[in-house]
């Protein structure tokens, strides 16, 4: 199972460390290009945590991740990771432990 791409659909960006990003990554099997899930998630900058921090309490849920600082190339890592710990070699299994993390598109 791979990240095949990382579409970043929409950025609020004011600094490296205060943002919003809401993405979606395409993840497949390796040996079927054709075959992959649609997967959304959400990505705040640790500023940004702080704000909404101070102005309510809130608790992120699945599909939601913090990084310290915007850097897409450490966004792919941290996914590239997720899937690395749901695969099971069975792809269907596979699918259903990533949408533990992250959240699955309708097809």
């Amino acid at each position: 199972m791979e990240l095949i791409e990382i579409n970043i659909l929409k950025k609020d960006y004011i600094s490296e460390k205060d943002f919003c990003l809401s993405c979606e990554a395409f993840i497949g099997a390796e040996d079927n290009p054709f075959a992959y899930e649609v997967y959304s998630f959400y990505v705040l900058g640790e500023e940004r945590v702080e704000q909404a921090n101070m102005e309510a309490s809130f608790e992120l849920e699945k599909g939601w991740f913090v990084q310290s600082e915007y850097n897409e190339g450490k966004l792919k890592e941290i996914i590239q990771s997720i899937i690395s710990l749901c695969d099971t070699g069975d792809d269907e299994l596979t699918y259903e432990r990533l949408n533990d993390y992250l959240i699955l598109q309708d097809s």
